[in-house]
C-alpha cells in the first residue's frame, strides 16, 4: 500500500553513521511522528504529543522508503498498547522510549546465532535481472521456485546462463510465466507504474488496517511488573 510516508520519501537514500541527530533525521522525523499517528487513527485510538514514546539513537536504514521511521512507528505503537495494558493494572502508564538504532537493527535482523552461523540469506541464482524491456527479480530461495523458474528459462543453473536467458524475455511475459509455473518472480515497476496496475489499485483502495471487534476481555487480575509488563505472557506466531 503507498500510504502517506511513502510518498513523502520517495526517491530519498540515507545511510547515517554519525553521532547526534543529524539533517536528515531532523527531516524524517516528522514522517515518524506522521506515520505513528495515521497507525493509532487506523486502531480507532486517539493521542496527544504527550502520549507520542520518546525518540533515541541515530541511523537509518538505507532505502528508497523511510523503512526506520516505519519500523519505529510499528513499534512505538506496540509500545504504547502494552503502556496502557500495565496502566490497567497500577493505574499509570510507564514511559515508552524508541531507539532508532535498535529498531532499525531489528528490522534488518531479528535472529542472533550463538555458536552458529546463519545460511546464506539469499539462492545464489536469485536476483535482478535485465529483460529486454524491464527489470525483474527472481526469487528462487524455495526449492520448487527454484524449479520453476529454471523451468521457464530452461538454461544451465548458472548465473551467467539466467542473465543471457532473462534478456531474451520481457520482463511482464516472464514475471506471468514463472508464477503461472508456481513460482516467484516480480517486474521492478516504479511507482507511477504500480500505481496504474491492477495489483496497486486494488491495495490502494484497502484500509491501513482491518480490525474485527470481538468481545472484551477482563482487565488482568494477576501482577503485573511495570519494568517486565509481558513476563509470562506467551504468543504463537
Amino acid at each position: 500500500m503507498e500510504c502517506t510516508w511513502l510518498k513523502i520519501v520517495r526517491n530519498m537514500w540515507i545511510v547515517d553513521k554519525g553521532k547526534g541527530m543529524n539533517k536528515f533525521q531532523q527531516e524524517t522525523d516528522p514522517l515518524y511522528k506522521a506515520i505513528l499517528t495515521e497507525i493509532q487513527q487506523a486502531l480507532g485510538g486517539s493521542f496527544t504529543a504527550m502520549d507520542r514514546p520518546e525518540v533515541s539513537g541515530v541511523g537509518t536504514l538505507p532505502s528508497v522508503y523511510a523503512v526506520t521511521d516505519l519500523a519505529m512507528a510499528s513499534i512505538a505503537s506496540a509500545g504504547m498498547a502494552v503502556a496502557e495494558f500495565v496502566a490497567l493494572r497500577r493505574g499509570t502508564k510507564p514511559l515508552v522510549q524508541v531507539d532508532r538504532r535498535l529498531t532499525s537493527m531489528w528490522f534488518s535482523h531479528s535472529l542472533r546465532p550463538i555458536g552458529w552461523q546463519l545460511p546464506p540469506e539469499w539462492d545464489a541464482m536469485a536476483g535482478n535481472y535485465k529483460a529486454s524491456d524491464n527489470w525483474i527479480r527472481l526469487h528462487t530461495n524455495a526449492p520448487h521456485h527454484r524449479r520453476a523458474a529454471f523451468h521457464v528459462l530452461g538454461c544451465s543453473e548458472e548465473r551467467e546462463a539466467v542473465t543471457k536467458a532473462v534478456a531474451t524475455w520481457q520482463a511482464t511475459e516472464l514475471e506471468e510465466a514463472i508464477v503461472s509455473a508456481k513460482g516467484c518472480a516480480a517486474v521492478m515497476r516504479s511507482v507511477e507504474d504500480w500505481n496504474i496496475h491492477e495489483q496497486g489499485r486494488a491495495v490502494a483502495t484497502e484500509p491501513l488496517l482491518h480490525v474485527s471487534p470481538t468481545n472484551f476481555g477482563q482487565v488482568p487480575n494477576w501482577l503485573i511488573s511495570a519494568k517486565r509488563p509481558l513476563d509470562g505472557v506467551r504468543c504463537l506466531i
